[in-house]
């Protein structure tokens, strides 16, 4: 028996009894978080140009993140960056450096960065994508990067 977790490109084979199998599909729901992760905070958005074209609906879940948290950033923690970083995002870390350059890197600033430009924005879209998901607006796959490979 083979199960397909949603996001996951890895089957989950059901062997070993019922222990081991459930700790498989533990690993592949952490694996499918880490995934959303690693995506939204590290892949180029340019990458994923031609997938918005084909399934517009999964700009939603980056997009809304950044409505609730960028109120949170220029107000409650007053964040600043420069022309360079303006809507760099982590693009090549860009943002995140020009956020450093202004604001200085301190405990207070790393700590800012950390939450509001990979922690929060993570976590909204996944809460938002896997409601999407379940709804069929946005299907597993939409956001795969074909780079000509296997």
């Amino acid at each position: 028996m083979v199960f397909h977790s949603v996001g996951v490109q890895t089957p989950v084979k059901a062997s070993g009894g019922c222990h081991r199998f459930s700790e498989e599909i533990y690993r592949a729901g952490l694996d499918k978080i880490w995934a959303q992760i690693r995506q939204g905070a590290f892949d180029m958005a340019l990458l994923q140009v031609p997938n918005i074209i084909r399934y517009p609906l999964i700009l939603i879940p980056p997009t809304v993140a950044g409505m609730i948290l960028a109120p949170f950033g220029a107000t409650v923690w007053r964040m600043t960056s420069n022309a360079a970083g303006a809507g760099m995002g982590t693009s090549g870390f860009v943002g995140q450096i020009m956020t450093f350059t202004t604001m200085g890197f301190s405990e207070s600033v790393l700590i800012q960065v950390i939450v509001l430009h990979f922690i929060g924005p993570a976590v909204i879209s996944l809460i938002i994508s896997e409601y999407m998901r379940k709804r069929g607006w946005i299907k597993p796959g939409q956001m795969l990067i074909n780079t000509g490979g296997k």
